[in-house]
């Protein structure tokens, strides 16, 4: 429980960090404290981690990672322009790309029922075949990243699309 809470709160620092570092007026400064904080945040996951297994661990230090490039992106981004803050954290918590400038304004009417059909028939495709993998005794992580890949990646993330853009 501690490790989930830990991950949390280090993640939250990474993407909180990101409208306070767009307000330095300085490039230089303003990335060599972005580098610094996403560095120190992963060096923290590591550790707090440290007990976790290989998968638990694997999987925070990556979501502390992505939470903290979030913020170091928008940093970089944003110039005068700011997000607003709902938009800013659809981007930053709810959305696995890395272009903030996507979520300047809302966008109405956009089409949205195939990238749900499709990321529903992926993610089911990815399910089935990481079962055939997994009952055919194949125990290679390449050969069960290949379904997971195709569930995750491009079932998921298209359903997530659709959902953002509904």
């Amino acid at each position: 429980m501690m490790i989930v809470v830990a991950t949390i709160l280090l993640v939250l620092a990474g993407v909180a960090a990101g409208p306070v570092l767009a307000k330095r007026r300085s490039a230089s400064k303003r990335r060599l404290a972005g580098w610094l904080l996403l560095a120190s945040l992963v060096t923290a996951a590591h550790f707090a981690l440290a007990g976790a297994g290989p998968v638990a661990r694997m999987t925070g230090i990556c979501c502390v990672l992505l939470g903290a490039m979030k913020g170091l992106v928008y940093a970089e981004w944003a110039g005068p322009q700011r997000l607003p803050a709902t938009h800013y954290l659809v981007f930053a918590l709810g959305w696995f790309g890395m272009d903030p400038g996507s979520f300047q304004q809302r966008r109405r009417g956009l089409a949205w029922t195939d990238d749900v059909k499709l990321g529903l028939l992926l993610m089911l495709a990815g399910t089935l075949g990481g079962w055939l993998v997994h009952e055919m005794g194949w125990r290679q992580i390449f050969i069960m990243f290949l379904p997971m890949s195709l569930g995750f990646h491009f079932g998921a993330l298209r359903m997530l699309k659709g959902g953002l853009r509904a």
